[in-house]
């Protein structure tokens, strides 16, 4: 499965949760993202990884006051969502 084979509502949320808000948390993203399904979630995260949208970290980290599972590449959201692919 690829970007474009995600279901456009979903890459929509996981848009606005991970680069707008900058949620870097899987259990948050699946938390706020109650209205989908929670295997979907994850097939997308893993797109999400393959496409190097968003890179594991090697295990959780606490920053600041959040958990965070993962880094978020700004460039490569930046680049996908100029070509509408986001």
């Amino acid at each position: 499965m690829q970007l474009q084979n995600i279901d456009p509502e979903l890459k929509k949320f996981l848009y606005q949760q991970i680069y707008v808000h900058k949620i870097g948390s899987i259990h948050t993203l699946l938390t706020e993202g109650y209205m989908f399904d929670t295997q979907d979630i994850q097939q997308a995260l893993d797109i999400f990884m393959r496409n190097e949208l968003i890179i594991p970290t090697v295990s959780t980290m606490q920053i600041g006051q959040k958990k965070v599972d993962f880094m978020r590449n700004d460039e490569k959201f930046r680049i996908l969502k100029e070509k509408d692919q986001l």
